[in-house]
């Protein structure tokens, strides 16, 4: 998460506790200056930039690593179906600034961009489009305080001004500095200064095709009196939740076909009322140890859960993976030029884990307050085509889960033992480590064998647990039993 004017950083959910360290600006290259554009329209138009070179391929330092690491992605039309990625790129760093920027992003099935950058470095939608006509394009809005773009018309401090405060009147600092905004003072007046600028810059004729909704957190921050009554206690959570489905409410009302995904860091929990008019939510730092959880089952239980809320719309859950684990800093992350081989295993898992179900969409890149890498990998040269059928869990195992796709399988092995699996598919080579006519999944990881073209197997469905919606029992149109996916 970032915020401010682009020389300020933003970053989890947890608004006290947690300790960012000092950034050092050589390092990190961020663009401090205020992103001010000449063009006449909020989206611009064909004409070519000329931006820095891209950096070389960063190479993965892992034994027997079956992958080189990261690199720029292509630059083709994309056809692909599976596996479904997100890119949040809404930062601008230095190691993003590339040539082909917008033919590049679109290899992604998902993009959340920064307005401000889009109108900066003049990037075309319209472009992005041509290369990928199913990209789904995302707006980055965030709620904790606004970017240069959005900075117009709030008040500075002062007695009329918009800033969340402790029941004690002080203002309530966030560790990145600077000031948190208030969605419930003076009549929501920045959520109404949010819905102004989304109409005004984002979902117009030509615009995104939807917003990701930063710091949309389930619950108020920490310590803040959202109802500005002298006292936290549980109604400030009742006040913060209201201001917040005000805008959803609006936003749903005004563009019933818009995307909307919020971010919370971790996903909202299952009784939380924004899925009544999201579309889902993004797990940020999804096996990491800054914030959102290093067990599988963290991130299983949350993308079922977050799933199973969406029923009226096409879903959208983003499992956003990182380098922000093993205790690394943020500005260790930010520094670093190669995998090492637990982030491997952390991106097979996450990856894999998102083909498991319909409506998920996977990216990794350096972390909160870093969001703004074109890293391409080779899993995501695959194309698995469509599912054959829900994934089945113990099938190769007990506790793992499989699921067929026309152009290969999909194994999670979220056990302590390692499991080995026959090679009946068509296929010289498995991504992650799998050859020949039998391979391992080792604990906690995952496998994708891709293979040849390939038609439903009889095969026993698995059991679904309680509460669970069978995803695979509604027709959503052209003969799909398929859940309905945002791109």
């Amino acid at each position: 998460m970032f915020t401010g004017p682009m020389g300020s950083l933003m970053t989890s959910p947890v608004i006290l506790p947690m300790r960012i360290e000092p950034l050092n600006v050589a390092v990190f290259m961020i663009v401090a200056a205020a992103l001010h554009s000449s063009a006449r329209s909020a989206f611009p138009s064909d004409a070519d930039t000329s931006p820095a070179r891209a950096p070389s391929a960063v190479h993965i330092q892992e034994s027997n690593a079956t992958a080189p690491g990261w690199r720029l992605p292509p630059t083709r039309p994309v056809t692909r179906v599976n596996p479904r990625l997100v890119n949040y790129f809404h930062m601008d760093l230095a190691e993003g600034r590339v040539d082909h920027k917008e033919r590049r992003l679109a290899q992604w099935n998902v993009v959340i961009l920064n307005h401000d950058i889009v109108l900066k470095e003049k990037l075309s939608l319209t472009r992005m489009r041509r290369t990928n006509p199913r990209i789904k394009l995302l707006a980055w809005i965030p709620l904790q305080g606004p970017n240069d773009g959005m900075s117009k018309g709030v008040p500075a401090p002062g007695d009329a001004d918009w800033y969340a405060r402790r029941a004690d009147g002080t203002y309530l600092a966030p560790h990145w500095g600077g000031h948190l905004m208030d969605v419930c003072i003076q009549g929501r007046a920045w959520l109404r200064h949010v819905l102004r600028y989304v109409r005004r810059h984002c979902l117009g004729p030509g615009g995104y095709d939807g917003l990701m909704l930063d710091c949309l957190w389930a619950a108020e921050p920490t310590g803040h009196d959202a109802n500005s009554d002298g006292v936290h206690d549980a109604r400030d959570t009742a006040a913060w939740r209201e201001s917040m489905l005000f805008l959803l409410r609006q936003l749903r009302a005004e563009f019933p076909d818009a995307i909307l995904v919020g971010n919370g860091g971790l996903p909202w929990p299952a009784d939380c009322p924004y899925y009544e008019y999201a579309n889902g939510c993004m797990h940020e730092n999804a096996l990491g140890d800054q914030f959102g959880g290093t067990e599988w089952l963290v991130l299983w239980n949350a993308c079922q859960t977050a799933l199973s809320r969406i029923s009226n719309r096409p879903a959208c859950h983003l499992i956003q993976g990182d380098i922000r684990a093993d205790r690394r800093t943020q500005a260790a992350a930010a520094r670093q030029r190669a995998l090492t081989p637990n982030d491997c295993r952390r991106f097979r898992l996450g990856l894999a884990t998102a083909l498991l179900v319909d409506g998920a969409y996977f990216g990794f890149d350096r972390g909160d307050c870093l969001h703004g890498q074109l890293w391409w990998f080779d899993q995501y040269d695959l194309d698995l085509g469509a599912p054959l059928g829900a994934c089945v869990e113990g099938r190769v195992g007990p506790g793992t889960f499989a699921r067929d796709f026309e152009r290969g399988l999909v194994v999670v092995n979220p056990t302590q033992t390692p499991v080995s699996i026959a090679d009946t598919l068509d296929s010289s080579r498995g991504i992650g480590g799998a050859k020949g006519s039998a391979f391992i999944v080792p604990p906690r990881d995952a496998r994708i064998l891709p293979a040849g073209p390939r038609k439903p197997a009889a095969s026993p469905r698995r059991s679904l647990r309680p509460g669970e919606r069978d995803r695979d029992s509604h027709s959503i149109g052209r003969g799909s039993r398929q859940a309905r996916t945002v791109a």
